[in-house]
């Protein structure tokens, strides 16, 4: 059986029981895990590639087709404000393409990505560059041929 298998905790591998220790090494011998540590650097990075590896951006919540520039737009934002989020994850990337792909005025999509900022700004031990993000998604969908047509 080749199944996808997709584990989320927030507890560190060595802190399961005893008992359970022999079944996730057992998982992560066969598949090594993805992890993102408490850091708002490592979420935003991993965002990005989400958002450039997977349909994470290409459609809305409502399944929509999200356009290449608001994809390019919604990178740039996330980048920008990354230390200014209250949440930095591929939620919040996507949640502001999802956003902008409404064709809200501007005081209105100004008003719904603001919600996704925090009152007081983190602090990043590094601050996130910006990229050629749209030639980044570009190459991305050439290389997978899955995501070429979401592009």
């Amino acid at each position: 059986m080749d199944a996808p298998v997709f584990i989320s905790t927030n507890r560190k591998v060595d802190a399961f029981p005893e008992a359970k220790k022999p079944h996730i090494e057992a998982v992560f011998d066969r598949q090594p895990p993805i992890v993102v540590p408490d850091d708002p650097y490592a979420s935003w990075e991993y965002a990005c590639y989400l958002a450039l590896n997977t349909d994470m951006n290409r459609r809305t919540n409502a399944g929509d087709r999200i356009a290449l520039d608001v994809q390019v737009r919604a990178l740039e934002w996330f980048t920008e404000n990354a230390h200014r989020l209250a949440v930095v994850g591929p939620r919040a990337l996507h949640r502001a393409a999802d956003t902008m792909a409404m064709g809200l005025d501007k005081w209105a999509e100004d008003f719904a990505l603001g919600i996704l900022l925090a009152k007081k700004a983190k602090r990043l031990n590094r601050q996130p560059d910006q990229h050629d993000w749209k030639r980044l998604i570009l190459e991305t969908a050439t290389a997978k041929p899955s995501l070429r047509q979401a592009a």
